[in-house]
């Protein structure tokens, strides 16, 4: 009996050391379990939806709506964890018709690929009109073309999202390719990003991975980084940009703080942002030298700013652009 009982205790333990190990995977391996079923938009077989979004309001976690060569002119709401994918990215096009986000995703796990996103709204900051509008976790936007919307990509307030493989070219004034938002352990990788006003945003987002991007021919800043802390930009295509990249490092002091402790905590912090092997417009011999800014702002309206010029530097620049393809 006490055999028994020992061998049963073992299991038990086992059994709670697998579960606890796996655990942090549950959302995933309950999604990819399902026996999804696919959902048909265009084309002409029997049943398919002719719009979009009714497939997805039909859809279930787990699903996946395919969707044939055509222009749908549609806003689309993506509130459930499905893959959402076009027959080819250059003529299977979302238009949002100058109206809003082209697509808005609010639900964790969605896999966008193989579409035109294009004419979103126009209305700026607080609400950023896009192509795709993120507002959830664990998303992959990849294989897709963006053109002529008022920003290509927005992600706030998410985090461990995979934008990869992207052309993203939002051609109106005062556009932003990629936006970063309150949003952490995102990767930004392969894309094409050029001809916007910004290429690349962060604002206070951490835990950030540039790589692989041809970032040109972006009016004002190639990427531009306002707080984006343990971050790495590494292996990028700089090129044709107004100003390739430019870092912002600021840090509020208050009555109890006295602003040299305040400007030491915002240096400390732009040590955590790294340049690494970027092609930076051509061949470069020595490190190439990214400008930034050190803010330290008073908590009060009567309260001084101070500001301080800083650089950060790229130590082993690429000696020639990469072949990325997009």
């Amino acid at each position: 009996m006490k055999r028994i009982l020992t061998i049963g205790i073992i299991l038990l333990f086992i059994g709670m050391s697998i579960s606890s190990s796996t655990g942090f995977n549950a959302t995933e391996q309950s999604i990819k379990s399902l026996d999804g079923k696919t959902l048909y938009v265009g084309g002409s077989g029997p049943g398919n939806y002719t719009k979009i979004q009714d497939a997805i309001d039909n859809a279930s976690d787990g699903d996946t709506v395919f969707v044939y060569n055509g222009t749908y002119v549609e806003n689309l709401i993506v509130n459930k964890s499905i893959n959402l994918i076009g027959e080819d990215r250059n003529t299977t096009v979302i238009d949002g018709n100058n109206s809003g986000d082209v697509v808005f995703v609010s639900a964790d796990w969605v896999n966008i690929s193989g579409f035109t996103l294009q004419n979103s709204g126009s209305s700026s900051w607080p609400t950023y009109d896009c192509g795709i509008e993120l507002r959830s976790d664990h998303n992959t936007i990849t294989n897709n073309v963006f053109s002529d919307n008022d920003n290509g990509i927005y992600l706030y307030s998410n985090n461990n999202n995979l934008i990869s493989r992207n052309k993203i070219s939002s051609v109106p004034v005062d556009t932003i390719g990629i936006m970063l938002d309150f949003s952490y352990y995102n990767i930004i990788s392969n894309n094409n990003v050029e001809n916007n006003t910004y290429g690349i945003m962060a604002f206070s987002s951490n835990f950030l991975t540039f790589k692989g991007n041809n970032i040109v021919e972006n009016k004002e800043n190639g990427i531009l980084l306002i707080d984006a802390w343990f971050t790495i930009v590494t292996k990028n295509n700089f090129q044709g940009n107004n100003i390739h990249a430019y870092f912002i490092s600021a840090k509020c002091w208050v009555l109890g703080e006295f602003w040299i402790s305040a400007a030491l905590k915002a240096l400390t912090n732009s040590f955590t942002l790294r340049f690494n092997r970027n092609f930076w417009e051509r061949n470069r011999v020595l490190p190439f030298s990214i400008p930034g800014e050190i803010i330290v702002y008073g908590f009060f309206a009567w309260m001084p700013t101070y500001e301080f010029q800083w650089r950060k530097f790229d130590w082993f620049p690429s000696q020639e652009p990469y072949n990325l393809g997009v």
